[in-house]
Order: structure tokens, then sequence, then C-alpha cells
């Protein structure tokens, strides 16, 4: 424990040099989350702006990565796997210092720090508040510190971090929410009373964090999907104290891809309660898409027949699974194969078949936003409707606007396809 002073300088080290390539990993997952959320659900401005804003964030590690920026590799010679962590950190110390770098040297800090246990983790993050350094190198040491911490511990790094005046929960919903997760995932029982505790302590108050609810929605979502998916009426009690915005969040962005057949009829109860009549069919189709995760089309098909669907549900719940679908399957690929299509199609004929073909373009339409590979989306789409030409496939895929002028222009291509005059013009008015 004495060589914790020098780990903490040696953190700082390998922090700068490292840490923009592991949060642009996390940042990319959570910009994929996100344009899902937004694209998919259709939120308004309101809901849009529960999604932590980035652009701060982004700035600091901009400048972070300017001013540490690292000078010529060196060589270490007689480099000793076995030599202690207190000559390691002040090596690696000097060197920075130096403005060198050496990868051997690196790998080796990050493995032993890989190899410390929680209970030095969690001293380091306490020597780290001590330090006599610039808040900003502090308050990203200790992320770096407590996201080790929390691949066995997510609990202890939860409650360091929301303890902590280095972390600013505005802006690290996300971050802290991963931690979270993994700790519903351990002992919900735990986490829930843990969260409850410090909602009641006004740690997530908006006033708290500058203005902004988003980590209470962030993590609430999370409660709320566990209890949908094990105890709706459990569920039923708790969306009943949390604000109207914040409710339908938890509709719109809950995973129940566990949940049980047997749960399925409460769950449209629910929804059905908590939305007016004309906006239970909108509400729905998030809450079964998310099924797909689990079971695939088959899963959701299921639901639609368990909860006895309105032609009105039926429809929301096909077009946002296939979205979601098509988007899921095509990210590893980079763009859906005709199997992706075909099951996608297979699908909507299944349930709505007078909007299949719609459908399929709102889908391709959908994955073109996430993707931005709008030309490569609107080949599909125009390979489909030359084997089989119609207007709704054309009509669904142009509901998505396209982003560039190069991409405006393949959608009047598109467009000038569609037969019915008026569809046409009105498709042509848009692009502009």
């Amino acid at each position: 424990m004495k060589a914790l002073p020098f780990l903490a300088l040696a953190l700082c080290a390998t922090f700068l040099l490292f840490r923009h390539q592991s949060v642009r990993a996390l940042d990319e997952k959570s910009k994929i989350l996100e344009t899902r959320i937004a694209e998919l659900d259709g939120s308004s401005a309101s809901e849009q702006s529960q999604v932590p804003d980035r652009s701060g964030e982004a700035k600091e590690r901009a400048a972070e990565q300017v001013s540490t920026e690292p000078g010529p590799s060196v060589e270490v010679q007689g480099l000793d796997p076995e030599r202690s962590l207190l000559e390691l950190a002040l090596e690696v110390a000097q060197n920075h210092q130096k403005g060198v770098r050496s990868s051997e040297l690196n790998e080796l800090m990050n493995s032993l720090l890989a190899k410390a246990s929680a209970e030095e983790l969690e001293a380091l993050a306490l020597q780290i508040e001590e330090m006599d350094a610039d808040t900003r190198v502090r308050s990203a040491m200790l992320k770096t510190c407590l996201g080790r911490l929390a691949v066995f511990h997510p609990d202890r790094a939860l409650k360091l971090g929301v303890g902590s005046p280095l972390i600013d929960l505005s802006r690290d919903a996300v971050r802290y929410f991963l931690h979270f997760d993994k700790w519903m995932k351990k002992d919900p029982g735990e986490a829930m009373t843990w969260f409850d505790g410090e909602v009641a302590a006004g740690s997530f108050e908006p006033k708290a964090l500058g203005g902004k609810p988003e980590a209470q929605t962030f993590f609430e979502i999370n409660v709320v999907s566990h209890l949908l998916s094990t105890d709706p009426r459990s569920a039923r009690e708790r969306l009943l104290t949390l604000p109207e915005e914040m409710r339908e969040l938890c509709f719109r962005r809950g995973q129940l891809h566990q949940m049980a057949e047997t749960e399925d009829a409460a769950i449209a109860e629910l929804v059905r309660e908590f939305h007016p009549p004309e906006k239970q069919a909108e509400m729905m189709g998030p809450v079964a898409s998310s099924l797909a995760r689990g079971g695939g089309y088959e899963r959701v098909s299921s639901f639609i027949r368990n909860i006895e669907a309105s032609d009105a549900e039926r429809e929301a719940i096909v077009e946002r699974t296939a979205c979601r679908q098509l988007i899921s399957s095509g990210v590893l690929r980079g763009i859906p194969s005709d199997e992706d299509i075909s099951n996608l199609q297979e699908f909507a004929r299944s349930q709505v078949p007078d909007k299949t073909d719609y459908i399929t373009g709102r889908a391709l339409g959908s994955f073109s936003r996430m993707n931005r590979n709008y030309a490569a989306a609107a080949g599909m789409v125009r390979d489909l409707h030359t084997a089989n030409p119609n207007d709704e496939l054309l009509v669904g895929f142009l509901q998505k606007r396209p982003r560039t002028e190069q991409d405006c222009e393949t959608a009047r291509q598109l467009a000038a396809l569609i037969r019915d005059e008026t569809r046409r013009e009105a498709a042509l008015e848009a692009i502009k």
C-alpha cells in the first residue's frame, strides 16, 4: 500500500497516454445506442434532451490529447517483470516528465494495475482525490481507476463515483449507468436500495447535476426494466411515483429482452394504462421490439398474440421491431444482408401483409440514418424496387430525410420512380 502515491503518479502518466482510446470506444457504443433511440422512437426535442450532452467532454479530450502528445519512444534495457510496483511507478513518472514513453514499461504497469485488488483500487481512488494535481487530471484518473474496479465490483465503483466531488454525473450518466447495470445484474435488490437511498438524499436532484436530470433517468430506466420483466405489480407502483416524462422514457427505452411470456399481458396493460388511446400503439412498439434482442422475430410474434394486439398496435410493433432488427444485424456487417431483408419481410407478411413493403423501406431508411451509409441503403431499395416495383417501398424509405446534398440527389432519383404523382411530388418537396 506504500506504493499508492507513486501508483497514482503512474496512473496519471499511463492514463494521459491511452485514455482517449478507451473513452472513444465507450462513446462510439453510446452514440450507436443514442442514435437508435432517437431514430426509432421519433423522439421529440424534449426527449432528445434526455441524452447526455458530451460536447464538453469531447472538447476536454481534445485538449488533453493536444497537451499530452507523447514524445519519442524509448527502449527499456533489461525490462524485469519482477520489479516492484514502486519502481515501475517511479520510472513511468520520470519518463513522462522527460517527454518520452516506453510501450513495454507502460504495458507492464497496466498489467500490474489490472492485477490490483479491489481494496488497492479503492485506496488508490482515495489517494487520487487527495493528490495535489489539476482537478481535470484527477477526475480523469479516478474514472480510469473506477472503470477497472467496476469490472468485478461495480457496486464499490459506483458508490465511490457518486460520492466523489471529482465526478460529474450530469456529464457521465452513461458511464455510471453501465456500472449500475452490472450491479443490477449481480444483485438487483441491493442496487435498487442504494439507488433509492441516493435519490432520497438528493444526489440525483437536477439542481445537484447542473439542472440536468439525465443521470436519474438512465438509472431509473434500468430499475423499471428489471421490475417490468420480473414483477409488473411493483413496476406499476414505481411508475406511479415518476414524473410523466421520465415514465414515458422508461417505456420507450426499457430493455425487456429477458421477460417471460407469462408477463406479456401484464406489461401491455401497463402501457395502455399509462398512455391515452391515441398514443398506446406508438408506445407498444418500443416495448415489444426490445424482446427481439433475446428471441428475435419469433418472440415478438408471440407477444403480439399474447396481448391480443389491436391493428394499430400490431403495425407499430412490426415497424419498430423491423427497424431495430435491421439496424442490429447490419451494424456487424456495415449493411444488411439479403437474408436480413428476407427475414424482415417474412415477419412483416405474417403480421401486416399489406404494410410489408412500406415497413421494409422504413427499416432501410432508419438503418441509413444510423449507419450514415445512405448510398448503400438506397442501392438496396433500388434493387428491391426493380424486382418488385411499388410505391410503398420508396415512400417508406424516403420518410427518413438524407443528410448531405449528395444523398439528397440520390433520394430525388428514388422519388422520381414513384408512380403516384401526388406522392411523388410530396416526396420531392420533402427532400428540398
